[in-house]
This record gives C-alpha cells, sequence and structure tokens, in this order.
C-alpha cells in the first residue's frame, strides 16, 4: 500500500469555511497554501503513478486547548488537498475519502500533519438473483 505523509503550517484563518474576508485577499491564501501543498507532494510523489482512490486523515496540532470544530478545520484543508491532487498523487481531489480528523496539541510547533493512504477498491458482489 502506498502513502504520503505531509507537515504543513496550521491553515491561515482566510481558509476557514465561516471566515468573512474579501474575495481578492481570500483567493490570494487559497493559492498560496494550495501551491505550498501541491509543491510538498510533488517533491515526494514526483515520477510515481497516481493513486486510483485514497483516504485523506489530518491531525491538528493546536497551540492551545481551545474547542474547535472539526468540520471547520477540515474544510479549511480544501485547497492543501486541491494542491495534493494536483502534484499527482490522485487523478481527482474526489479520489479522496476524508477520514476524521485528529486534534492535538503543541504550543511549540503548532502544524497539521496530512496522511496520504492509497486504498484498494473491490467490486461489490454481483447478484445472480
Amino acid at each position: 500500500m502506498r502513502e504520503l505523509s505531509l507537515t504543513l503550517r496550521l491553515p491561515p484563518k482566510e481558509l476557514s469555511p465561516n471566515s468573512r474576508f474579501h474575495w481578492a485577499a481570500k483567493r490570494q491564501v487559497i493559492n498560496s497554501y494550495r501551491s505550498l501543498a501541491g509543491a510538498m507532494a510533488l517533491q515526494q510523489w514526483v515520477g510515481r503513478r497516481p493513486m486510483d482512490q485514497a483516504t485523506i486523515q489530518y491531525r491538528f496540532f493546536w497551540p492551545d486547548r481551545r474547542r474547535r470544530d472539526d468540520d471547520n478545520a477540515i474544510g479549511s484543508m480544501k485547497c492543501a488537498r486541491d494542491g495534493i491532487a494536483d502534484a499527482g498523487v490522485v487523478r481527482d481531489d474526489r479520489d479522496f475519502t476524508t477520514l476524521p480528523a485528529i486534534f492535538d496539541v503543541d504550543r511549540a510547533n503548532p502544524r497539521v500533519e496530512i496522511l496520504i493512504q492509497e486504498t484498494l477498491h473491490t467490486e461489490p458482489p454481483h447478484d445472480h438473483a
């Protein structure tokens, strides 16, 4: 089973699904974070064929114990997921199945770790009735 692991800085607040930033400012942050994720993935994945299907899981290391919404945290990673697909890790970002996020605390080194693992798809049994 093939896999890829990336570590990025925590997503900027502009990437939160609940953010209320001007579209132009938000677009700039989206492009930057997407490019960063794509470049890091490409660095590790260059020359390898794309996965047909994969799981993706985010492990957030926050600087404090404040309560956070896992849906918003995962939503803020959409552009990183797109960048990883741009790098050719998967054919399309629809080929990812997102696993629940994991939250931890690391005051000294806040970050998000992304684990991508290839999944083998199997054909469902045919009903020969």
